[in-house]
This record gives structure tokens, C-alpha cells and sequence, in this order.
């Protein structure tokens, strides 16, 4: 008795569908690309997160220092290299852009975020990164500004203050009134 092709393929088929050996390494090739996608956003968040920590803890620690009478009168460098030495573990320090002014009210502290007509970086012409002499009672506002780049595609619609090349903007701001020294 003669086998057609048609029969010597469908009784290799009924085999394979029968054989269960593989199923896992099949079931994997499903879910392998969204377990790793949401094991990158997670990994991405969380980078996110501590630099925002890092950032946030940075002001407060230069504001503090402003605001006891510590350091009162810095130029933009001095300021800058206060804020650098306390973000320096996660953050590139030529990419920090700082803004330090004096208010007369604390409705007057701004929290615009300053970006370029394209939308593409921290328009840095608008900010003053120095303070001059402080005298006690005065209101402070200390705002700075981080171009974050996201390294994951499929995140980067999640994030607020989005820049045209896909990075984020990560800001920390204090204001508060130095004390009377």
C-alpha cells in the first residue's frame, strides 16, 4: 500500500500536535517580549525616580545652607558647584541648569519650567544661576532643572514635560525666607 504525500503529512501532523515536548519554550516566545518590556519600564522608572530623589535632596541641602545663613553670597559657579557636589552621583553636571532668584512674596515664586521655542532644551537665558548677597528675612526660590534622557521607546508617552527628542525634565524646587542672622 502506497502513502500519498497528503496522508504522510497529515499523520506527521497528528504527531505534532500530540507531542507536548516544547509547549514552554513556545509559551515563553509569547510572553518573553512583554515580561521584558515591563522589566525595562520598571528598571527605567525606578532610575527616574531615585534621580528625582537625588535632585530633590540636592536643593534642599544647597537651599538649607542659604536659608541658615551658611552661604549667602555666591556667584552663578559657586552656586553651581554646591548643587553639582550633591547631585554628581546620578547626574552630569553640565547638563543642570539652576535658577536662584529673590521674591517678595511666596505667590510670586515661579514654577514654569523654561524651555526653548522648539521645545527641545532648558532655555537657560531665562534663568539666573547666581544670588548676591542675602540679606535675613528674605524669600528664596531655588529652581533646578535636569534633561533626563529616556532610554526606553515604549515609555516615553508615560512621562510628563517631554522634549521633542523623547528625554524628560526632571525639576526640584524650594523656596523658603532665610533666617534673620
Amino acid at each position: 500500500m502506497r502513502v500519498t504525500p497528503a496522508a504522510l503529512l497529515m499523520r506527521r501532523m497528528s504527531r505534532f500536535g500530540g507531542d507536548r515536548r516544547g509547549t514552554v519554550a513556545v509559551e515563553f516566545a509569547f510572553l518573553a517580549i512583554p515580561f521584558f518590556m515591563m522589566i525595562f519600564a520598571i528598571i527605567e522608572i525606578a532610575l527616574l525616580f531615585a534621580a528625582e530623589l537625588v535632585l530633590d535632596r540636592g536643593v534642599y541641602n544647597v537651599g538649607r545652607m542659604i536659608g541658615v545663613g551658611i552661604s549667602t553670597d555666591l556667584n552663578a559657579d559657586e552656586f553651581r558647584a554646591l548643587v553639582c557636589d550633591n547631585v554628581k552621583i546620578m547626574m552630569n553636571c553640565d547638563r543642570v541648569a539652576i535658577d536662584v532668584t529673590t521674591e517678595t512674596t511666596f505667590a510670586a515664586v515661579r514654577s514654569d519650567i523654561p524651555m526653548d521655542s522648539r521645545n527641545e532644551s532648558i532655555d537657560t537665558s531665562r534663568l539666573n544661576g547666581g544670588l548676591g548677597r542675602v540679606a535675613g528675612g528674605t524669600i528664596v526660590s531655588v529652581r533646578v532643572f535636569y534633561k533626563w534622557p529616556i532610554l526606553t521607546n515604549f515609555t516615553r508617552p508615560l512621562f510628563a514635560n517631554r522634549t521633542s527628542d523623547g528625554a524628560t525634565i526632571l525639576t526640584s524646587s524650594f523656596a523658603f525666607q532665610t533666617e534673620p542672622f
